[in-house]
């Protein structure tokens, strides 16, 4: 659990101002939808203009004088893909689905127009509890296995046009030609015979090709317009996705191309972990617009897409850049899960964030929740590598270790590591410290000499009791790694100190006893 603390800064840092300029005005023009809401009355059944019935219809009427029979012997026409409905009964399920980080999935129907401004993460298909998950849409290639998962195909496709970019050079693929025409007059005259060919949309054959590309940034109180590192925006055009991952300077670029107009979106997760919101299943995300050229989308520091964004960077840091050496967070894969992380629009006035497995295995609940929209970003940033490096400490426990480990120990760990994290990205970042809860002691056997002053202790019954005690820290040259390693399996503060002298050779061991002495001190 990461406590309230009044964070401690260098005076040499600058706070910086909001800047909500942006492309697309996620916060004033999305409207926010209840729980469970089913499909509004503005959307619209669309017909498939890719199903190998209508391809067929489209390929006769351009080639063979309408003549289907005949469109079937020569056309080459075939199912390539399934447009699927998958039926995830549980949240088990649901996490079979993710087990696949190539596979895209969308909790709402890939043939409905919905209304501009229209939360998607809100649609729900009928019947469906709202403690469940909700039915999730794809369209899988025929050649590629289905996953264990209750499904209804809905539809065989026919995609002849999934302009992919293949060769890492940027460079797009032939055109594919269906026995005597391009592909791209075919799709135009299915979108035609279907009612989907929009007027601006005629003459699609000779549109020239457009790749989705844009730039994700946010307004950071210390560091200024920051890239969201690491999110995966898709652009979706009826059944084909392009996706493209954002750099440390927020640009991306997707890994195919359009002639016509895609719908943007990105969601707050990866494949080892998920950002949610409110509701139960329901992932923090951001639909974009329904556009050809560049996405850009800029978050000031007041938008909730600025705290989702600052949490996903730091988990994004935990699970897949650079952290000393540690151990990672729970990680998806095989008898895995995906770890959940639960972000709430909230003021919480007794803890910024908390970490408790017990909802992981129960299957409905998020193992980490963070509270505190309003705070500084580094301050969010910090609590969310504080609560990581909890769910990394249960990973790495055995049986019961981690439930029966000492607070004092759980907590100073996730402290230290809190520390030398953060301020790999916010370089003078620095947190609270108490004698017997939230203790300095891993950064006290990382860093120099000192005179430590400690101006209060925590216990249960009186938290944050002021009481300043000081005392000199002779102590250093541990790594973190070294303290992780020793850790394991380790339930007392005692037992962990003793199996950091038995595993290290260290100079100032002989001091270690004191450190861990005053630290356990009221």
């Amino acid at each position: 659990m990461k406590k309230i603390f009044l964070g401690i800064l260098a005076t040499g840092l600058l706070v910086l101002g909001s800047c909500d300029n942006k492309d697309w005005t996620e916060d004033s023009s999305a409207t926010t939808n209840a729980i469970g809401q089913r499909l509004p009355d503005e959307a619209v059944q669309l017909q498939n203009p890719y199903s190998v019935a209508n391809m067929l219809q489209a390929y006769a009427d351009l080639r063979t004088g309408g003549d289907i029979e005949r469109a079937k012997e020569i056309s080459g026409i075939t199912t390539t893909h399934f447009y699927v409905k998958f039926k995830p009964e549980n949240e088990d399920t649901m996490d079979l689905l993710k087990q696949d980080s190539t596979l895209v999935v969308y909790n709402y129907p890939l043939d409905v127009a919905f209304p501009e401004g229209y939360d998607t993460s809100s649609y729900r298909d009928e019947g469906i509890p709202d403690d469940q998950p909700g039915f999730q849409y794809a369209a899988i290639p025929v050649n590629r296995p289905m996953p264990d998962v209750q499904h209804e195909i809905l539809a065989e496709l026919f995609i002849p046009d999934e302009d992919k970019i293949v060769d890492g050079k940027g460079e797009v693929p032939s055109p594919v030609q269906i026995n005597g025409i391009s592909a791209e007059e075919l799709v135009e005259h299915s979108l035609l015979l279907t009612g989907n060919l929009e007027p601006e949309e005629r003459g699609l054959a000779s549109r020239s090709k457009w790749r989705p590309a844009g730039r994700i940034t946010m307004q950071d109180d210390l560091l200024g317009t920051i890239g969201v590192e690491g999110l995966k925006v898709e652009a979706r055009r009826w059944f084909t996705t392009h996706v493209g991952f954002v750099n440390s300077a927020g640009y991306y670029s997707c890994d195919g191309t359009f002639r016509n107009p895609a719908n943007y979106s990105y969601k707050y997760e990866r494949y080892d972990f998920e950002i949610r919101k409110g509701w139960l299943f329901s992932t923090a995300k951001l639909d974009g617009p329904k556009k050809t050229g560049n996405w850009d989308v800029h978050h000031g520091t007041t938008s909730i897409h600025s705290f989702y964004s600052t949490i996903f960077r730091a988990a994004h840091h935990y699970y897949y850049k650079n952290i000393l050496g540690l151990r990672r967070p729970p990680q998806n894969g095989f008898w895995k899960t995906q770890l959940k992380i639960k972000a709430i629009n909230e003021v919480n006035t007794d803890f910024d964030g908390n970490a408790n497995p017990a909802r992981r295995f129960l299957g409905l609940g998020s193992h980490i929740h963070i509270y505190n929209p309003q705070n500084n970003r580094f301050d969010t940033y910090g609590t969310t590598i504080h609560e990581l490096t909890h769910a990394s400490h249960w990973s790495m426990s055995s049986g019961s270790n981690f439930t029966n480990t000492e607070k004092i120990v759980k907590e100073s760990w996730a402290r230290g590591v809190e520390r030398s994290l953060t301020r790999m990205v916010y370089t003078n970042y620095e947190t609270g410290y108490n004698r017997l809860r939230y203790t300095g002691m891993v950064h006290d056997a990382l860093d120099g000499f000192k005179t430590r002053i400690s101006t209060s202790y925590y216990t249960d019954s009186n938290p944050f009791t002021p009481l300043t005690r000081s005392y000199q820290d002779q102590v250093s040259g541990y790594t973190i790694r070294q303290m992780e390693d020793a850790l394991q399996n380790q339930k007392t503060w005692n037992a962990w100190r003793d199996k950091i002298k038995s595993m290290f050779v260290n100079s100032t061991e002989n001091n270690l006893d004191a450190t861990f002495t005053f630290w356990n001190t009221q």
